[in-house]
């Protein structure tokens, strides 16, 4: 039997899973099988979604001192850090002010 260590990097985002591929090559005194040379390895966050900031009233089951906004918010911070969530979400608000500025020149025209 032999141990594999993966170092894995703590990030402040926090994810249900980190999935990743190990494969194994060049066996010494043995052979591998021909489906089982590659092994599926998922390693489950254990944080707090969205974010730690409620920890410890997590922990203490104190779950009625967390405040729904402050809770919400960390929520929009979370979505927000979501790989290409953040600058199509900016694109959208912006693009959304048009309709807005029509109906200003619209009302201005008249």
């Amino acid at each position: 039997v032999k141990s594999v260590e993966v170092p894995l990097i703590r990030t402040g985002i926090w994810a249900a899973t980190l999935e990743f591929k190990l494969k194994l090559s060049e066996p010494e005194t043995c052979t591998l099988g021909v489906y089982l040379h590659t092994a599926r390895v998922k390693v489950i966050d254990d944080g707090h979604f969205p974010s730690s900031k409620y920890s410890e009233a997590l922990e203490n089951g104190n779950v009625a001192s967390i405040r729904g906004l402050g809770l919400f918010l960390e929520f929009c911070k979370w979505t927000l850090a979501q790989e290409g969530i953040g600058w199509k979400t900016a694109l959208c608000m912006f693009m959304d002010q048009f309709r807005n500025l029509y109906t200003i020149m619209v009302i201005w025209a008249d």
